[in-house]
């Protein structure tokens, strides 16, 4: 849940999230078809609270988690429960802003939700005590690094990476932006993208969602088990 791009297309868009973890937390389930509160998704589900920091809906929208909010903060548990299962909560709902911005959040760990709903992009985050809704260029591309682990400097430097990248090509397939995510850097393995403190955290994952010309698929690559599972909705989305 710790790096995480959004792309447009002129025919819809990409979301990508590297998710780094501690080497003591369960490895994630892979993405499979499911519901929740009866919209159906497709997300990888995370083995320890059952909750996701990634998922796409059958509408075509989607929805991606970043631990921390604008800076790090200083956990205070016990919390009420995981934020990845807030993240099922606010992407069931038929309006997932609105979901946000009515979800009781009281002792919920900080953290910061991008958003593609109805074409339109959305940063919403939660502090510990506040929360903050902004809506984003759509036609824009974006980065975002967890404040948890990256500090300004390094977040501004990956922006840098991500801005470079996207001068040297001009229209990213999926097998281009996996390969930015899985192999920018500058040789610290504490801050590239695919980065490894120690073996204590790491990257174990890349998942990428794109929904392009109406047709709706999330690709996940676990890093740990070298394995690539793709897995798309059979219906193909219908824009009015």
């Amino acid at each position: 849940m710790c790096t995480v791009t959004y792309i447009p297309s002129a025919k819809g868009f990409y979301l990508t999230s590297n998710r780094d973890e501690r080497h003591t937390r369960m490895p994630a389930l892979m993405p499979a078809v499911d519901k929740a509160h009866g919209i159906k998704l497709i997300y990888p589900k995370d083995a320890t609270a059952s909750g996701t920091w990634i998922a796409l809906k059958e509408t075509g929208d989607a929805i991606c988690l970043l631990n921390g909010a604008f800076e790090a903060h200083v956990p205070q548990p016990p919390y009420s429960r995981s934020r990845g299962l807030v993240v099922l909560d606010i992407v069931s709902q038929s309006n997932m802003t609105d979901g946000f911005n009515n979800a009781d959040l009281y002792k919920i760990e900080p953290f910061t939700l991008v958003i593609v709903e109805q074409q339109k992009l959305y940063e919403c985050r939660w502090d510990g005590s506040q929360k903050f809704f902004l809506q984003l260029n759509g036609n824009q591309s974006h980065i975002w690094s967890s404040s948890t682990l990256y500090p300004l400097a390094t977040r501004l430097r990956r922006k840098q990476w991500f801005d470079v990248w996207q001068t040297s090509i001009q229209y990213p397939s999926p097998t281009d932006i996996f390969s930015f995510h899985l192999q920018t850097g500058d040789g610290d393995p504490h801050n590239d993208l695919v980065m490894n403190r120690g073996n204590e955290t790491f990257t174990v994952s890349v998942t990428g969602i794109s929904v392009i010309d109406g047709n709706m698929n999330m690709q996940y690559f676990d890093l740990l088990k070298n394995e690539i599972t793709n897995i798309a909705f059979d219906n193909k989305l219908q824009r009015c």
